[in-house]
């Protein structure tokens, strides 16, 4: 167990640091049209290139709390099997591959997303030259390419971590059918709050992180477009469940007597106080998804009724989604060409 605990406690440490990097020093704010992001953070004072070096870093941070909870999960499946036995070099050398690979593969294919600063500024001033003033907030670009190869990097390593986590899990349940007989009761209760503990943390960054990845990602694959103001309360909300769950409160569930105590901050304030960050915790998940449905309910309306929610009527045969007036998505396809050929100049 206390081998384990400075496992838990690696996983929380990177947790952390993927909070404070995201939440307080870079706060992104996504200009999706453009394929362009700009840091409401401190980082915001660190030029382009010191934004992206934050948001590469959120990203290394990221995979390793992945890694730390796989980590987690084979340690739960060698403490069952007793004829597992790990030499102190194969499990230096082991971690330090496992820390090291994966998490620099995976900030690799981030990496290769950047377009260089001269080249994105000529590319927003050709189509969208209202987004120049942004440039003084940090504004960074990302490369079509790159990031179609960044995202097939990682891809294949969330393939390769899921299908990690699920080995673990099989093999795990397995030789608790095995090894039952042989435990007392409260180990194998032990052991099952243990692993339950676990895949409550393993469902967060899927929940938090796949989601709104895979939602973005259909918008661009089919086009659709995108409304930033619905994108960035979309990213708060994330950012507010991400850091009560996993640092404030840090749930860890107790099955057999249907309770939860909280093994973070939280753990310092009472009961009383543990269970109003939980709320807290649930509320924001229900802001971030009914931010979700408000998105896609609000383009339904506006094709719907023909008109935005400020009452300014569309103009379709132009094709225009969205105007000035109200600050709604305003082209399409970053061009003041519209589809049937004729230019648009907007307000």
């Amino acid at each position: 167990m206390k081998t384990y605990k400075y496992v838990l406690l690696n996983i929380s440490i990177w947790a952390f640091l993927t909070d404070f990097v995201l939440e307080i020093v870079l706060i992104p704010m996504p200009e999706l049209e453009v394929f362009g992001v700009y840091a409401g953070g401190l980082a915001m004072w660190l030029g382009s290139s010191g934004a992206f070096a934050c948001a590469v870093g959120a990203f290394f941070f990221i995979a390793e709390y992945l890694v730390a909870l796989l980590l987690a999960f084979f340690y739960r499946y060698a403490a069952l099997h007793n004829e597992l036995e790990i030499k102190k070099w194969q499990y230096v050398v082991g971690t330090v591959l496992i820390m090291t690979v994966p998490p620099g593969a995976w900030t690799g294919g981030i990496i290769v997303t950047y377009m260089p600063q001269d080249v994105f500024r000529r590319s927003v001033g050709n189509t969208r030259p209202d987004l120049l003033p942004l440039f003084q907030h940090a504004f960074m670009g990302f490369d079509k390419k790159g990031i179609l190869i960044g995202s097939a990097v990682l891809f294949v390593l969330a393939m390769l971590w899921i299908g990690s986590v699920a080995w673990c899990i099989v093999k795990t349940a397995k030789l608790f059918r095995v090894r039952r007989p042989s435990m007392t009761d409260s180990t194998y209760r032990l052991h099952v709050k243990l692993l339950r503990a676990l895949a409550v943390q393993a469902a967060a960054p899927i929940t938090l992180f796949s989601v709104p990845i895979s939602v973005d990602a259909i918008c661009f694959i089919f086009g659709l477009p995108i409304i930033n103001d619905m994108i960035k309360l979309t990213i708060f909300c994330v950012f507010a469940t991400d850091l009560l769950l996993e640092i404030v409160v840090l749930p860890a569930p107790v099955f057999d007597i249907s309770a939860v105590y909280s093994t973070g901050l939280a753990s310092l304030m009472g009961s009383k106080a543990s269970f109003v960050c939980e709320v807290i915790a649930i509320a924001s998940v229900a802001e971030y998804l009914a931010a979700l449905l408000f998105a896609f309910f609000y383009r339904y309306l506006a094709l719907k009724n023909d008109v935005y929610l400020c009452g300014k009527p569309i103009e379709r045969r132009h094709y225009c989604i969205g105007c000035a007036d109200c600050g709604a998505y305003r082209a399409l396809y970053n061009s003041n060409i519209t589809r049937c050929g004729q230019s648009h100049i907007w307000a």
